[in-house]
């Protein structure tokens, strides 16, 4: 729990003192508002105060023939709380932009996100006049090359539209295959599976790995669903393609389908595939925690030598 003493916030466990904590400042632009009168922080959300992201359309079309990742509250969220914009414009996206730089809020980099379309070419095209709305912003600000972009999506059927992401001004992409064998991606991501399957997901990431460089293509991963072992042999698999995994860590969502049939995790059993999953990394070379938009990610704690054996 949080305690506070004084002007001192704490974080301590029943009567025990484990470390001092300070509150994340509200982002300065979030309280302007556009030419349309919505509030900044519903168009772009602030990532841990270093970073904004922009969740374009809040609906997944694979929830609408009952298709969606069994542990995906997507939908039924985005119903249930009313807090953001659905569908953003890219002129919103660009005074939300105007409004972070010209007030100096924090802004390490830029995330790109959405729904799914089952048309998973017109779901990546969707993105390309945000991406250089943004990269236009950064431009005129002198941060090119200094703030990446990312984009979270399904892989396009046409591999041509990754080089028009990259020249929009796209610098790192995640194609996120959730479970890490084909055996739980089937079971577990049933529209996935329709529109790309697992082999499909596989290649779309090796060839992102061409186009954008190594080490700028990822995939979330989710710990928990699978057991340790084979959460871990497919990690090592995956990684030996030069994907970088940005890890989650599964937990039960009372919005989502009641189909998934795992419970709460074993808290030390994900201790140990955390250090698993450290000692990976660091054989192989592979940087994780990069991706600052995934603010789950529990790479940033594996970087910061949490899990070292």
């Amino acid at each position: 729990m949080v305690d506070s003493v004084g002007e001192k916030r704490v974080l301590a466990a029943d009567v025990t003192h484990v470390t001092d904590v300070d509150l994340i400042q509200r982002p300065p632009y979030y309280g302007l508002v556009s030419s349309d009168g919505k509030p900044l922080q519903s168009i772009g959300v602030s990532c841990g105060n270093h970073g904004v992201s922009f969740f374009i359309n809040s609906y997944c079309e694979y929830f609408s023939r009952g298709e969606q990742c069994k542990f995906c509250g997507l939908v039924p969220t985005q119903k249930k709380f009313s807090d953001t914009v659905k569908m953003k414009k890219a002129e919103q996206v660009r005074e939300c932009m105007e409004g972070i730089l010209r007030t100096n809020s924090p802004i390490e980099f830029v995330q790109f996100s959405g729904g799914s379309l089952y048309d998973h070419d017109a779901e990546n095209r969707q993105y390309l006049t945000f991406i250089r709305t943004v990269r236009e912003a950064l431009e005129n600000n002198n941060l090119t090359g200094k703030v990446p972009i990312h984009l979270t999506c399904m892989p396009p059927h046409d591999m041509g539209i990754l080089g028009e992401l990259k020249d929009a001004g796209l610098d790192t992409i995640s194609f996120d295959m959730e479970c890490t064998t084909p055996e739980f991606f089937e079971k577990y991501c049933p529209g996935k599976t329709k529109t790309q399957g697992y082999s499909g997901m596989r290649s779309a990431l090796r060839k992102a790995n061409e186009v954008f460089g190594h080490g700028n293509a990822f995939t979330i991963l989710i710990a928990g669903i699978e057991p340790r072992e084979t959460f871990i042999g497919g990690l090592r698999d995956i990684m030996d393609d030069g994907i970088v995994p940005t890890i989650n860590i599964y937990h039960n969502d009372p919005l989502c389908s009641s189909d998934m049939d795992v419970g709460d995790p074993d808290v030390e059993e994900l201790i140990e595939m955390a250090y698993d999953a450290a000692g990976l990394f660091k054989q192989m070379g592979a940087v994780p925690g990069k991706l600052g938009c995934a603010h789950y990610d529990i790479g940033h704690e594996i970087r910061k030598g949490y899990f070292d054996a």
